[in-house]
Formats: C-alpha cells, sequence, structure tokens
C-alpha cells in the first residue's frame, strides 16, 4: 500500500528478473531433448512467473511459498508420490503470501529428524486482496508440495521492509502533509481592495445588491 515500499519491491524484482534463468544438464547449454522439454514446459505453464511473484511476496513478508502442484493423483495433505509423465508432471506453481500460507501444525517429537519443523501448512484462497464476496476455502497442504521462499528457507525470517517500515511511514506523512501545506499556501486568503472613500455600501451596490440605505 505505501508507494515508496512498492517501488523499492518491483524495482529491485524487476532487477532480479530482468533475465529468466534456465536449467542446464552441463555448464552450457547444450539444446538437450531434456533441456528443450524442461523450457517448454516452463514456457507454457509460466513458472519462472509464478517464481518471480513469489519472490516479490517474500520481500514483502517474511516469507513466502511456492505451493507447486504435481501429477500424482494424490491430494495436496499427503506427502508427494510418483510423478506422471517426467516434465509433463509438473502441473502449476500458485504464489501466496505469507497470510495465506499458515504452520497448522509442528512436529513436537524431540527424537524426530524434522523436529521444530513444519508438518503441514493451511493455504487461506481469497485472503489477500479485495475478495468481497467470494468464500474463504483453506485447504491442508503437505511440506513437500511447498517451497518456502525466504532468507534461510524457513517461516523464521523477517520481511525485508521491516526495519525501514518506520521511515516509509514517516516519509508517507511529510509527502501528505507537504501536498496539503502547498495547497493551503498556494490557495491563499481572499482580499478584496476598494478605492479610498469607498462604503460597504457602494460596494453591495455595485455588485447588484441592497445596504440597508435602500430599505
Amino acid at each position: 500500500r505505501n508507494s515508496l515500499a512498492n517501488a523499492v519491491v518491483d524495482k529491485t524484482v524487476c532487477k532480479t528478473w530482468q533475465e529468466l534463468p534456465a536449467l542446464w544438464e552441463s555448464e552450457k547449454p547444450s539444446d538437450t531433448p531434456e533441456e528443450v522439454a524442461v523450457a517448454k514446459r516452463f514456457k507454457e505453464r509460466n513458472i519462472w512467473r509464478a517464481l518471480m511473484q513469489v519472490d516479490m511476496r517474500s520481500m514483502v513478508g517474511a516469507y513466502a511459498g511456492a505451493i507447486i502442484i504435481v501429477r500424482d493423483g494424490l491430494r495436496l495433505e499427503q506427502p508427494v508420490g510418483e510423478v506422471q509423465g517426467g516434465i509433463e508432471g509438473l502441473v502449476n506453481i500458485i504464489p501466496a503470501w505469507e497470510t495465506q500460507l499458515q504452520v497448522a501444525e509442528w512436529d513436537t517429537n524431540p527424537l524426530s529428524e524434522t523436529y521444530a519443523e513444519p508438518l503441514m501448512y493451511q493455504f487461506t484462497e481469497f485472503q489477500v486482496g479485495n475478495n468481497q464476496g467470494k468464500p474463504q476455502q483453506m485447504t491442508n497442504i503437505h511440506p513437500s508440495r511447498v517451497l518456502i521462499w525466504s532468507d534461510d528457507g524457513t517461516v523464521n525470517c523477517r520481511s525485508d521492509l521491516e526495519p525501514c517500515y518506520n521511515d516509509l511511514i514517516d516519509a508517507e506523512k511529510i509527502r501528505g502533509a507537504g501536498g496539503e501545506g502547498f495547497w493551503k499556501s498556494s490557495r491563499g486568503a481572499l482580499l478584496i481592495s476598494a478605492p479610498q472613500g469607498m462604503s460597504y455600501t457602494d460596494v453591495a451596490r455595485a455588485m447588484g445588491g441592497t445596504s440597508p440605505e435602500d430599505t
């Protein structure tokens, strides 16, 4: 919502993604069948653009999520199974804001290899933006289907805008106050001047009005 913050995020993301990445099997592109298939699929499903949106969302919140939709025939709350069709099994990537993708269950078993890590996420559709009249749908998603985008790959980071948040708010206030002050100064006060000796009665008559003397 803050115009300065919006500019910072947009400019940074546009610079980072000014050239789309590519997946190579070796140090140099060789246009192997696999490379061609991956590039084609990513273009068809706008995968790089979706990841760019995830990157943008991660700068606003503490993290963002890339929900990976694959063709494995299993429900989203189940771990990823065998994906059918190779690269064609990658169906879509859904960018999610931090407020849309919350941890629904943590691993609290100290003996577990995933101790203190999420066991399940909850994705809330239509929670961000102007979605009046649209129902909110909550879906549980297994961590194997979610890529957390943050500095360390966890949900325990903080927003890149947090350190400068107060300065952005102050700048917004100054910008607004400057505009209002300029309007008040340029508007000025109403000033009417008249030749010496001219009375209010003469002014009223000159403007087509009446004065007490005329009644």
